[in-house]
């Protein structure tokens, strides 16, 4: 993130439901476009905006707002955050849809801890098209993580910007209370030259990932079923690959991947893969829970991403070996019991020691394939592959649109990034829409 003018002790600055650039305000302070979020879809207006003044900005921060039935904001070291440090959060808001007080009410919460309850914009603004802010402060923990949630009460959320004072790191380094210094080896440093890297749920308009160690990921390929599903955001403990890896996931009841001798695998053979997640949609331990099986052999049983990784957001690793068929096949079956499962990277190796520790003290356990296990195998022909042309980015469904409604009385931009459940949105209680479209009428595309 781009450092710019910031006022003093300012550790960044938010311009929420603004998806295109930074701009600089009147006062020369820079303001991020939006970034960070979870669920919502933006709006916008042009018209002018009154109490604005230099000290919380101008009127362009105030034009743009994320708005939702629910939504959230995760922060952490990466944007300069720094653990058990307290901060001050200032939060600013406009209304610029509904005419009249009461008719928005929502509740805030920073890291779980309400914060504000039944807030109306409009009665503390002094009507539609006025600014008005909250400010309030954060002890964060250990993992110097911020979240901020806003759930509606009465109609949606919404927030035109986000101000973070306080402590500000030198430098983003991987800190040591993310991950024992055990751990950070990469699983190319324990396995050796991989044979294959996927980006799983990786849109083949992006092309392939180079990570920065140089490791080349591809895009999604050689999977049947399934859809993708992405979040742009801070992953934790990703220290060995980076976030990039674990902000798309391959979503579904049941998917598979499979590998041929056109992939070099030869039969027999033994290989250790290694898979990557992040769950980027639940928040709580078992809300997940899905299985994975190698050539029809369980290899991951009642598998929760969350309770791995030790919460949302945070990368979960694990390997097992398996022996390739007399056909030089390899199949990796996912089939979910609750939810549905996901994987967000996987790499392949042949299964020798490089290292002198055994890869199960860095990943989870290793587990041995039958000598010839009994499957039913997968058609893995070229014509049943997915290559080189997977589903849409960020949906795993057709969008679909919100509950009709009258027409926004203000320009704007609202996107709905559509995932499994036909809508991108975080609401612990209530869902949100995905696609055009929400409750009160608000369009986008």
């Amino acid at each position: 993130m781009t450092d710019g003018h910031l006022p003093a002790g300012v550790v960044f600055q938010v311009d929420s439901g603004n998806l295109f650039s930074a701009f600089q305000d009147s006062s020369g302070l820079l303001w991020q476009a939006d970034f960070n979020f979870l669920g919502g879809n933006t709006e916008g207006t042009g018209h002018a905006i009154s109490n604005t003044s230099q000290a919380d900005g101008d009127a362009p921060m105030y034009a743009t707002n994320r708005v939702g039935p629910a939504f959230l904001y995760d922060f952490g070291p990466i944007n300069r955050l720094m653990p058990n440090a307290s901060y001050s959060v200032t939060l600013f808001f406009t209304e610029i849809y509904w005419d009249g007080p009461g008719l928005r009410l929502f509740n805030i919460s920073a890291n779980n801890q309400t914060v504000v309850t039944d807030w109306d914009i409009f009665a503390t603004a002094g009507g539609r098209d006025a600014a008005c802010n909250v400010t309030f402060m954060v002890t964060l923990g250990p993992l110097a993580q911020l979240q901020l949630q806003f759930e509606g009460v009465r109609d949606q959320a919404s927030v035109a910007g986000i101000q973070v004072s306080g402590p500000r790191a030198p430098s983003f380094q991987i800190p040591s209370f993310l991950q024992d210094d055990s751990d950070t080896d990469s699983a190319a440093s324990i396995f050796g030259t991989p044979i294959l890297r996927i980006d799983t749920g990786r849109s083949f308009k992006l092309g392939n990932y180079s990570a920065g160690n140089s490791d080349v990921w591809t895009y999604d390929r050689l999977y049947q079923g399934g859809g993708t599903e992405s979040f742009n955001t801070v992953i934790r403990n990703a220290t060995d690959i980076g976030s990039t890896i674990y902000d798309t996931n391959r979503i579904g009841g049941s998917f598979q991947y499979g590998f041929t001798p056109a992939q070099g695998i030869k039969a027999g053979e033994r290989y250790t893969v290694v898979l990557h997640a992040a769950d980027l949609y639940w928040s709580y331990p078992g809300e997940r829970v899905f299985s994975v099986s190698a050539n029809g052999v369980p290899v991951l049983t009642d598998y929760d991403v969350i309770a791995e990784a030790g919460g949302p957001f945070a990368a979960a690793v694990a390997s097992f070996n398996v022996t390739a068929d007399k056909k030089g096949s390899i199949a990796l079956t996912w089939t979910a019991s609750t939810d549905q499962a996901i994987v967000g990277g996987l790499e392949l190796y042949h299964s020798k020691r490089q290292s002198s520790r055994d890869p199960a003290d860095v990943f989870a356990s290793v587990v041995p394939p039958a000598a010839e296990p009994s499957y039913s195998p997968l058609d893995f022909s070229a014509s049943n592959l997915q290559a080189a042309a997977p589903g849409p980015l960020l949906s795993a469904g057709a969008l679909a649109p919100g509950p009709a409604g009258a027409p926004h009385p203000a320009y704007g931009f609202a996107y709905g990034y559509g995932n499994a459940r036909g809508g991108y949105g975080y609401s612990p209680k209530a869902p949100s829409y995905g696609g055009y479209g929400s409750s009160a009428g608000r369009y986008g595309y």
